[in-house]
C-alpha cells in the first residue's frame, strides 16, 4: 500500500464532510433548513445510515481480525443501537412508542453475550486497539455524538445567546448537524478498522 494512502482517505473524508455541510447550506438557503433538520428529515436518515454502515464495516472487520474480533463485533452492535435510535419514531410509527428501546435490549444482551466469552481477552483486545489509528477516529465521534452535540445543543445555551430572538430551529440544526458530523466520524473509523483488519491482497 502507498505511504500517501492513509493521506488520500484523509482528503475523501474531508471532501464528503464538506459536500455534505455544504448541501445543507444550500438546503437552508433556499428555505429548506427547518425540514432538513427535522425529525426522521434528511440529516437524521444521514445520521442513521452512517451509524448502519459503520456497525456492517465493524462487522466486515470482526470477521476478517484474528486479534481483536469480540471487541469489534461489540463495536458493530454498539453502532446498530446508534442508528436506531436516531430513528426512534420511525419505530413508533410503524411498531409502538418506544419500540427502538426493544431494539436496545437485544443488542445490550449480545453485548453483554460477547463481553462474557470474551472475558478473559476483551482488555487485551482493548489495549491492543487504543494504539491504532482508527481508535482516534473513534474517539473524535464518540466525542462529537454524545458530548460536543450535547452540550451545544441545549435550550438554554441558545435563549441565553438569543433573549427574546430565541428561534428553535437554531438549536435543532447546530444539535443535529453535529451529530452528523459525529456519525460520520464513527462511519470513517469503521472504513480505517475494516483496512486494518483485512488481509493483505
Amino acid at each position: 500500500m502507498s505511504p500517501l494512502a492513509p493521506v488520500a482517505r484523509a482528503a475523501a473524508y474531508a471532501i464528503v464532510i464538506a459536500i455534505l455541510l455544504e448541501l445543507i447550506v444550500r438546503t437552508a438557503g433556499g428555505g429548506g433548513g427547518e425540514a432538513a433538520t427535522a425529525e426522521n428529515g434528511p440529516v437524521e436518515i444521514g445520521q442513521c445510515v452512517a451509524a448502519l454502515a459503520a456497525g456492517g464495516l465493524f462487522t466486515l472487520a470482526a470477521r476478517a481480525s484474528a486479534a481483536r474480533a469480540d471487541l469489534l463485533y461489540m463495536l458493530a452492535l454498539a453502532s446498530v443501537f446508534a442508528g436506531a435510535r436516531e430513528l426512534d419514531r420511525v419505530f413508533k410509527h410503524l411498531v409502538a412508542e418506544g419500540a427502538h428501546k426493544l431494539v436496545g435490549v437485544v443488542i445490550a444482551i449480545a453485548a453483554a453475550t460477547i463481553a462474557w466469552r470474551a472475558r478473559g481477552r476483551l482488555i487485551r483486545q482493548l489495549e491492543g486497539f487504543v494504539r491504532t489509528a482508527p481508535a482516534m477516529l473513534l474517539f473524535a465521534a464518540c466525542v462529537v455524538i454524545l458530548v460536543f452535540a450535547q452540550i451545544v445543543g441545549q435550550q438554554g445555551l441558545w435563549r441565553g445567546l438569543m433573549g427574546d430572538g430565541y428561534i428553535w430551529q437554531v438549536k435543532r440544526a447546530v444539535e443535529e448537524i453535529s451529530e452528523l458530523l459525529g456519525y460520520l466520524l464513527l462511519l470513517f473509523a469503521a472504513v480505517e478498522t475494516w483496512l486494518l483488519e483485512r488481509p493483505d491482497p
